[in-house]
């Protein structure tokens, strides 16, 4: 257990929820009398040193292999291939050219490749196709098809991927195409910089799952756990936004840590272009002269999902997002899908080739993995040996390198959630840090080492990723081989290369009080006939329609209401004694549908209602309930579609939601 404490030497998406006057609340809560809270409403956000130096905050050690989590465990999991028809891989690509295999084509088959080029993130160029022959493949992603010569229609697709080594532009950013071009520039002077994500891969579930990657981790690379790492959003695009550009992309409510902070992009602004919002941390690596890779293996990419644009300007050198965006089209995702091969191998082979290009020379590149654990709890166990392979094939590079294992958030849906231990872990993703050999004997070293005891954030790791590109811009790594005692502050985190400023809490960073690691004293839950927990859950309830009111949704989406019975409150007391508020927690189903909800409530002593969560959080899976409005993904948790058509009343009808 960790306790962060500090106190002064003068010391002795997003819509806001609805208010209700609770009545006759003293006779539902006069037991609770004696607890009291804080009350922020004379706080202003640009003078913190009114609540930081307030509060303890106790951080909890996790149990990888907690009792709670035991049940939802599964080590021997498997990838189950569901294909009826198994396909044979027909073309393969090796040394820029594309080869046909032995056995896989009919006498009768024809076929052709083409170059699928990244153009932002959406819409690749893609090359009219060439006879294999003749094809030249002189980009990344190259897409081929072999279609019967007697009939005509295409039968097999396929991507293939490589890394071609090439000058760099400058058609990224806010930059002219005229702009003078930075030189590249070694990695024994400037160190490469890899970023690998785990989608919904907390800490906990890392060290249970992934036992041999860990292992390597730990004992060959040196690498340093951050335990107290904390997500600063629900999911991954608002994360992403933090660790990525540096930006808030939602509004943080009043709470007893911290005073109302508005979001610095609203919702409306994240949906321009992105090339010129915040601080990318990949332009500025290539600013620097790094070669550059991003790669995911869903599409749309993370700062990209829901509609939103993304970037305009193709925003690294090399860029997968071509190949992600065909995988989903006819004939090529049957050809896939036949194969039993996932997504993630794809696009690990494309971070895979890109570590054995450009050698000796500085990189950055990022890998984003959806598909491996976004649906399966379990799923991490499938990929152990696949990174565990990884880190030793490329050990001489990476000894070189920093490299970044994370998470945007810990699994957040289903049964591990509900319990305990599983909403820790949703709180606390991954954070693990390796730097290069010969730094690890230096005083930043153990001064990491210091910071993985603390509360950090995405905003820390973004932060941490600026201060490494600019020590390249400068060439001047003196951070790091001299004993620094100053915080570097970048947009709203801190450096982990340099000490860290306190106090560690949640309201000093930005966490907001739903999603915050210290501990929350829980105390005995309200009574399930209690008016108060009426009152509480119709508040929440309404606040979940207020939602599909502003988004203009409603006519599409059932309009809910509280299942009383399967509901809990539970009081919650306030690290601060200066006002009479009354937190609670609460958990709560909804009618029509399966939909289970949590949020925190305040009321105070006149009876008024509040949300210091932003609304209420999903803490099951969705799936296609809410297929008719994806497009809105503030209501899409929220929203159980109307029935619509024989198969969706008899979906319906059978219980699937």
């Amino acid at each position: 257990m960790l306790i962060w404490a500090t106190r002064s030497e003068t010391e002795s998406p997003t819509v806001d929820s609805p208010s209700e006057q609770v009545s006759d609340f003293n006779s539902d809560s006069s037991s609770l009398a004696d607890i009291l809270y804080l009350d922020t409403s004379t706080l202003n956000v640009s003078e913190p040193e009114n609540i930081q130096n307030r509060f303890t905050c106790i951080l909890s050690d996790q149990d990888p292999w907690h009792p709670d989590i035991i049940p939802f465990t599964d080590p021997n999991a498997k990838v189950s291939c569901l294909s009826s028809k198994k396909h044979e891989l027909v073309t393969s690509l090796n040394n820029g050219k594309i080869l046909l295999t032995a056995f896989g084509v009919k006498h009768d088959y024809k076929c052709d490749a083409r170059c699928v080029w990244p153009k932002g993130d959406y819409n690749p160029r893609l090359d009219e196709f060439e006879n294999i022959f003749t094809f030249k493949a002189i980009c990344d992603v190259v897409e081929t098809r072999c279609q019967s010569s007697t009939f005509g229609s295409a039968k097999h697709g396929m991507l293939h991927s490589q890394i071609v080594e090439k000058e760099d532009d400058m058609d990224y950013s806010t930059h002219k195409l005229t702009d003078p071009k930075p030189p590249p520039s070694s990695e024994d002077e400037r160190p490469s910089v890899y970023v690998l994500i785990l989608d919904s891969t907390g800490m906990a579930q890392f060290t249970r799952q992934m036992h041999r990657t860990h292992t390597q981790l730990t004992d060959f690379y040196d690498a340093i756990p951050f335990y107290y790492f904390n997500k600063v959003q629900y999911n991954s695009r608002p994360n992403g936004f933090a660790f990525f550009l540096g930006r808030q992309l939602h509004k943080l409510q009043k709470n007893p840590y911290s005073p109302e902070i508005p979001a610095d992009v609203s919702v409306e602004e994240s949906y321009n272009p992105l090339d010129g919002i915040g601080s990318f941390v990949g332009h500025k690596f290539r600013d620097a002269g790094y070669h550059t890779m991003g790669a995911e293996d869903w599409a749309p990419f993370g700062l990209a999902r829901s509609g939103n644009l993304g970037f305009n300007r193709t925003p690294l050198k090399h860029y997968y997002v071509g190949f992600a965006e065909r995988q989903e089209t006819e004939p090529i995702k049957s050809t896939l899908d036949s194969l039993c091969i996932p997504l993630y191998n794809h696009a690990f082979n494309y971070l895979d080739q890109f570590l054995s290009a450009y050698k000796n020379e500085s990189q950055f590149g990022y890998l984003w993995i959806n598909s491996l654990a976004h649906d399966d709890s379990n799923g991490l166990y499938h990929a152990d040996d696949l990174f565990y392979r990884f880190l030793r094939k490329h050990k001489s590079r990476l000894e070189k390198s920093f490299l970044f294992i994370m998470g945007d958030h810990g699994w957040h849906r289903g049964g591990i959630r509900t319990t305990s231990q599983g909403e820790s872990e949703d709180l606390n993703p991954t954070f693990i840090v390796s730097v290069p050999k010969k730094f690890r004997y230096s005083s930043m070293y153990q001064q990491l080492k210091e910071n993985s005891k603390a509360l950090t954030t995405h905003y820390d790791a973004h932060a941490t990723w600026t201060h490494l590109a600019e020590m390249a811009m400068t060439s001047n790594y003196s951070d790091i081989t001299s004993k620094m005692t100053t915080p570097k502050n970048v947009s709203y985190g801190h450096s982990i290369l340099r000490p860290l400023p306190g106090p560690r809490h949640c309201g000093f960073l930005r966490i907001p009080y739903e999603y915050c690691l210290c501990k929350k004293e829980y105390l005995s839950a309200v009574p399930k006939n209690s008016t108060l927990l009426k009152r509480l859950v119709d508040f929440a309830t309404a606040s979940l329609m207020t939602v599909l009111e502003h988004d203009g949704v409603t006519q599409f989406c059932e309009v809910l209401s509280p299942k009383y019975d399967a509901t809990t409150v539970t009081p919650i007391k306030n690290p601060d004694n200066i006002s009479r508020n009354r937190l609670y927690k609460i958990v709560f189903a909804v009618k029509p549908g399966r939909a289970v909800f949590e949020g925190y409530l305040s009321v105070d002593n006149n009876g008024k209602i509040t949300s210091i969560s932003r609304g209420m959080t999903r803490i099951n899976s969705y799936w296609d309930e809410s297929a008719c409005i994806q497009h809105k993904p503030d209501s899409a948790f929220i929203c159980l579609c109307k029935p619509s058509g024989v198969f969706g009343h008899l979906k319906r009808f059978m219980g699937y939601y």
